[in-house]
């Protein structure tokens, strides 16, 4: 759809009623039975009131986010209220009646979205015509509404302005004439191609200006936002996902309550699922049909506003809730047939009393449709199987005469069963009309009709034509498949579903790509292989990398397997390889992923060594600087495009190898590092070549080598991607970039942003392991900056958010963040008491050895850390201090990768105090790790120099150097304070503390370490605080005894 149809629909609205005329009671209703039908809910018609309880509820809910909002808590994502009912049970009405006065008497913001069953191929077109509608109706509420809401959305968006008024053009309107400079400002890079497709890049720019768009309404605590999505269980999975990832939002202060109304719990299960283990921000009101007695008053109530008074007096007593079962939506269009006709009046004269009983729901929508010509009977049977929403385009195609379609949906109106006709666009009255047309169909002729319909619409697309309804044409040709004539049909409609299966996946719709993908296999024979071994081999590969993007790993196996049975030509098999690489490192068989993807690349000629040594990766890095030596960034820049297939897919396999090397084999990735940068100069770049540049300079960071030349490969790794578009590779070279070189310039705490929106692209392209990495380095970058029970919730969410997708790597890397946070904290409550069900023991660590040697790695530096903080250095020395050694060197760390080296030179430094023999060598190594640290802080002392500090000042205090101690120790507690640190602050202030003790100031040292008490307890460390706090009581008494004695000796 071009943005010029989109702005022709949306101001061609004017049949909607305008809001303020709403509010005010000034709308002039189509009847006043169906006004006072949705008065009842929650307020009333005569003495029948309607869903009283559920609407107080939802008002109740409303006006908590209010309080909230006002009060000095946070709040932290929105609140999801969920609507549960049946169609025509009132769901719509109950949020609309309840919700949208007061909202605009509290000049808060209303956006509706109402989804339909039409198959469309632009998946954000729903939520597109919602902002439209929000929009047109913000322009006629008033210049001080949009006034304000302009202001928001300029102040937060500032910078994405151009691509927003591309969005939706209408915002502009809300910008006078006098900023229209202001409107052309550089940066843009949202683009529609010419032919309209949807790809990947468009659905991530398309999410992440929808989700600063709801930041930015978002932005004032006097504002509320009510996000209401009607029929959600109607939405496709894109949608879905994207409304989903509103939960992942930063906090916002404004009340922010999103309301969704469904009838089907399965079909937006995940979507529920972000919010549900948060019981504060999630509630459910389920709707049902009316009881007999409520039904039966309301009918009465309703013929009576129906019928002219001076006619008929009286409403007889007939079986009302019979007739209507219950149903809110059939007892409204049946009491206007009733009073109309006579039937339920009991003045009516015997002789023109109606002889026929009471018409009910069942018989309403085929009696409405009889009223129509044959052909328009058939032609709303069609539209029912194509979807809620009539496109008058494609009804000309399904009538003999293509002109007699607007008379057809004219006396469709005007029967009650199609609304709308704004830009030859209709739909059903109502969701009940919907399904009752669609049923009249009957089972006997569904597979027939829906054949007869789909190849209708076949023959009559161009090529043009059928890409953009191909989601149709396939949808329904598999509803006819069971009718089709022979295999010749089955082959062309599995051929259809292939097309249809690919163009979902490449704009991330995979469930909408599974659904075509299984259903073109399914229509193949046992012959299959043999007679269509391209279409089998492409639709057996789609499928299982759909599957994969789905998290159905098991269906990814079956899959590959039957492929790898009837394919043998390598070139053939590659797609499923990879597939099949992916699946053992999404299921967490590291050793078998990074085994099996060697011997993928041994067959393109890339051999890897083995068992890599230390020599061994000096001198691969020695032989990759001296290729790049000479070479400027704008000389990399201009080299050719790689063309070679081979090479392309020797790239992708090394793209995902890094991830499971650095896991179980982290000495390998200097040699995929240079592999992948041989291939770039010698062959040319590609959209891997980003990954080779910004591992090697990860990897030179890591080590030390040359941090100034690592930070310049990374930013060298973002400038080639921009030469190729949005891709998955784009998201594994940003997480590498901000969680493992950015913070040598710059503060970890900024990089939280970068890492948690590639997280989220991540999983949008379904790269689940990558989304597993960025997750861990999401919270590792916040490691000292968030108090432990902000970061344990962190951890829990993005365990369950990856669980969705198949994924428990994410788990597996948090184990050593879990050691720490769960022996500081001695909570049992809430999330801790899941978290400490999944920690792992320490004989599940030390069994990890062979099988994951970075999670092995990781608990020695883990377990020594938390000993040295309460109290027992001597124990993590001796018992972990050598098992994390290796990360001294080599840690390929994401997030802050000062830890291990600041606290094992901590350690050190301690047990050096405590073991005379052994100082020298312990202080030998407690001042290596000193070096270190410096040359970091060096490049960015907020992140560093404080750590820098603290080391110093132990090693000073050691040699004796008391004053230059006094002044490091001073430095670095001002250092940690100014960074934001909780842990490395109070452990500044213990640490100053126990110095001032041994120096026989005990006031100050008291002082001190009472200011780290209160420290250790903002961070959420009550394990530490009962221990340090026995201490500091011990220490006041001991020193109160020693000041008595001594004043006796004085008196004396």
């Amino acid at each position: 759809k071009t943005l010029e149809v989109l702005y022709k629909r949306a101001s061609l609205s004017a049949t909607t009623p305008r809001l303020q005329d709403v509010v005010d009671g000034k709308a002039t209703p189509s009847s006043n039975a169906q006004m006072r039908l949705r008065e009842a809910v929650g307020s009333g018609v005569g003495d029948v009131t309607l869903h009283e309880k559920e609407r107080t509820e939802l008002l109740a809910q409303y006006n908590k986010e209010k309080e909230s909002a006002t009060s000095e808590e946070k709040i932290t994502r929105a609140h999801l209220l969920l609507i549960k009912g049946n169609a025509g049970t009132g769901r719509t009405t109950l949020v609309e009646q309840a919700l949208r006065k007061v909202l605009h008497d509290d000049g808060g913001v209303w956006i509706q979205i109402a989804f339909d069953t039409f198959p469309d191929s632009d998946p954000f077109y729903a939520i597109t015509e919602g902002l439209w509608g929000w929009v047109h109706h913000l322009e006629e509420t008033g210049k001080e509404a949009s006034n304000s809401i302009r202001n928001m959305i300029d102040r937060e968006m500032r910078t994405d302005l151009n691509e927003l008024f591309r969005l939706i053009p209408p915002i502009k309107h809300l910008f006078d004439q006098d900023k229209d400079k202001s409107l052309d400002r550089p940066g843009s890079n949202f683009t529609v191609g010419s032919d309209s497709s949807i790809n990947a890049a468009i659905i991530h720019r398309y999410s992440y200006l929808f989700k600063s768009l709801l930041v930015a309404l978002c932005s004032s605590t006097t504002t509320p936002v009510v996000l209401f999505l009607d029929d959600l269980d109607f939405s496709n999975s894109v949608s879905l996902d994207l409304l989903s990832s509103i939960v992942q939002q930063a906090a916002v202060p404004a009340p922010f309550v999103v309301v969704a109304t469904y009838e089907l719990e399965e079909h937006i299960e995940k979507f529920k699922f972000q919010w549900s283990a948060d019981d504060l921000k999630f509630s459910r009101i389920e709707l049902v049909e009316l009881d007999e007695a409520t039904t039966n008053r309301l009918a009465k109530q309703l013929i009576w506003d129906s019928t002219a008074t001076d006619q008929w007096k009286v409403v007889s007593d007939e079986p009302y809730f019979e007739a209507t079962a219950g149903n809110l939506f059939f007892t409204d269009r049946l009491c206007r047939v009733w009073s109309e006709s006579g039937l339920g009046c009991a003045a009516v004269s015997e002789e023109n009393k109606p002889e026929s009983t009471l018409l009910n729901h069942a018989d309403y929508t085929p009696f409405k449709l009889g009223l129509l010509p044959l052909e328009a009977q058939e032609m709303l049977r069609s539209a029912s199987c194509i979807g809620s929403r009539l496109d008058r385009e494609i009804l000309g195609r399904l009538v003999l005469d293509g002109s007699q379609v607007e008379e057809y949906l004219a006396a469709a109106v005007e029967n009650g069963l199609v609304k709308g006709g704004l830009n030859d666009i209709y739909y059903f009255s109502h969701t009940c009309i919907y399904k009752a047309i669609y049923e009249t169909i009957g089972d006997d002729r569904f597979a027939s009709y829906h054949r007869r319909i789909g190849r209708q619409l076949w023959r009559s697309f161009d090529m043009i034509e059928l890409e953009e309804f191909v989601f149709l044409v396939a949808e329904l040709l598999v509803k006819g498949r069971d009718a089709a004539e022979g295999q010749k049909e089955k082959y062309a409609i599995a051929k259809l579903c292939m097309h249809a299966g690919e163009k979902a996946a490449s704009s991330c719709n995979f469930r909408y790509a599974h659904f075509f993908l299984l259903n073109g296999i399914s229509l193949l024979p046992n012959s299959r292989w043999q007679e269509e071994q391209e279409l089998c081999l492409r639709l057996y590969s789609g499928t299982a990398e759909v599957a994969y993007a789905m998290g159905s790993l098991a269906d990814v196996k079956d899959l590959v397997n039957e492929v790898m049975q009837n394919v043998r030509s390598n070139e053939e098999l590659r797609r499923v390889q990879l597939t099949k690489l992916y699946t053992l490192g999404t299921s967490g068989q590291a050793n078998e992923a990074l085994s099996y993807g060697c011997a993928l690349l041994a067959g393109v000629g890339i051999h890897l060594p083995p068992n890599p040594t230390s020599t061994g990766v000096f001198f691969s890095l020695r032989k990759t600087s001296k290729r790049l030596k000479g070479k400027s960034d704008e000389m990399l820049l201009r080299l050719p495009t790689m063309n070679n297939p081979e090479k392309i897919v020797a790239m992708q396999i090394m793209s995902n190898l890094f991830i499971y090397a650095s896991l179980v084999k982290r000495d390998l990735t200097p040699f995929i590092a240079e592999s992948m940068i041989t291939l770039t100069l010698e062959h040319g770049l590609c959209n891997m070549s980003s990954l080779g540049f910004v591992l090697f300079g990860q990897i030179i960071c890591s080590r030390g080598f040359d941090l100034d030349m690592g930070y310049r490969y990374g930013l060298l790794a973002l400038a080639i991607q921009k030469r190729f578009p949005v891709n998955a590779i784009l998201g594994r070279v940003n997480m590498l970039f901000y969680s493992c070189i950015y913070g040598l310039k710059h503060s970890l705490k900024d990089a939280c942003p970068h890492l948690d929106r590639n997280r989220r692209l991540s999983l949008q392209v379904g790269d689940t392991e990558l989304a597993s990495l960025g997750s861990n380095s999401f919270y590792l970058c916040q490691l000292d900056t968030q108090p432990i029970p902000i970061l344990a919730k962190m951890v829990q969410r993005m365990q369950d958010t990856m669980r969705l997708h198949g994924q428990e790597l994410n788990l597996l890397m948090a184990q050593p963040s879990l050691v720490i946070w769960l022996n500081l904290s001695s909570r049992t409550d809430g999330v801790f008491q899941h978290l400490r069900k999944v920690v792992f023991s320490r004989e599940k660590f030390e069994s990890m050895e062979d099988e994951c040697v970075a999670i092995f790695l990781w608990y020695h530096y883990a377990t020594m850390a938390i000993l040295y903080v309460l109290g027992e250095p001597e124990k993590g020395y001796d018992e972990h201090a050598k098992g994390c050694e290796p990360l001294l060197s080599n840690h390929s760390a994401f997030g802050d990768f000062s830890v291990v080296v600041f606290f094992y030179g901590m350690t050190c430094a301690e047990v050096a105090r405590k073991r005379p023999k052994q100082k020298r060598n312990l202080m030998r190594k407690a001042s290596r790790c000193h070096d270190q640290l410096g040359q970091w802080s060096a490049h960015s002392p907020s992140n560093f120099l404080g750590k820098t500090l603290l080391l110093e000042a132990e090693l000073l205090s050691l040699r004796g150097q008391h004053n230059e101690a006094h002044q490091k120790y001073a430095c670095a507690i001002s250092m940690s304070k100014d960074s934001g640190f909780y842990l490395t602050s109070a452990l500044a202030h213990e640490r100053m503390g126990r110095w001032k003790m041994r120096q026989n100031q005990a006031g100050e040292g008291l002082k001190l370490l009472g200011k780290a008490l209160q420290i250790f307890d903002e961070f959420g460390a009550d394990a530490k605080v009962s221990l340090l706090s026995e201490e500091i009581d011990r220490l006041t008494k001991d020193t109160t005894t020693s000041f008595g004695t001594f004043s006796m000796s004085l008196g004396c």
